[in-house]
Order: structure tokens, then C-alpha cells, then sequence
């Protein structure tokens, strides 16, 4: 499965928020699903404002689509990512909520 692991600074978080991380990373990679149909491993990446960072808004990116060179980080955020994927925060946020109720759908 999925690890959790980020550049992200860590908070505290609660129970909640901690299962909710572990569901989100046990789906795996978005983009890995959306460009190929397959499994990935996913790093949490928490989506939107990076000063008020919220455990609940988040998506899970492997690697290469988080921290690597053609990776949201490694594209410079928002605007580098959606240049080159056509897909933003908002689209991966979508994209996660929807393998998420699919998940449980099928549960």
C-alpha cells in the first residue's frame, strides 16, 4: 500500500484526519490511475493554501506526479502542473473523491 510520506511539515492531527490520510493514500496515485489505468503508490499531497494546510484536502500523488521533476513541486505548483497535465488541484481533488466513493461503493 500507499505510504504517507511528503515534503509537507507535519501538525497534529486527529483521529479523524489520520484515517482519512490512510484512506486517501490506500487508493494510490490519481494521476497514475488517470494516465494509466494502474496502481501506483501515493505520497499525500495537500492541495490548495499552503499556509492553512487542511488534512481533509488532500490527493494522493506518487512520486513522480508530486516531488519529482514533471511532478506538481517539481513543475513549480499549480501553474506548471496544469501547463503540462491539463489538470489542476481542483481536477485532482474530484479525482479523489470519486476513487474514494468508488471504494467504498464497492466495499
Amino acid at each position: 500500500m500507499g505510504g504517507r510520506l511528503g515534503i509537507e511539515a507535519e501538525k497534529h492531527k486527529t483521529a479523524a484526519e489520520e484515517a482519512w490520510l490512510d484512506e486517501v493514500a490506500s487508493i494510490g496515485c490519481v494521476m497514475t490511475w488517470h494516465l494509466y489505468g494502474s496502481y501506483a503508490p501515493a505520497q499525500i499531497h495537500h492541495l490548495f493554501d499552503a499556509h492553512q494546510r487542511s488534512h481533509w484536502l488532500v490527493a494522493p500523488l506518487a512520486e513522480e506526479f508530486h516531488t519529482g521533476p514533471n511532478g506538481f513541486h517539481g513543475l513549480g505548483g499549480e501553474r506548471g502542473f496544469r501547463a503540462r497535465y491539463k489538470l489542476g488541484e481542483a481536477e485532482l481533488l474530484a479525482m479523489t473523491l470519486k476513487r474514494i466513493a468508488e471504494k467504498r461503493r464497492n466495499a
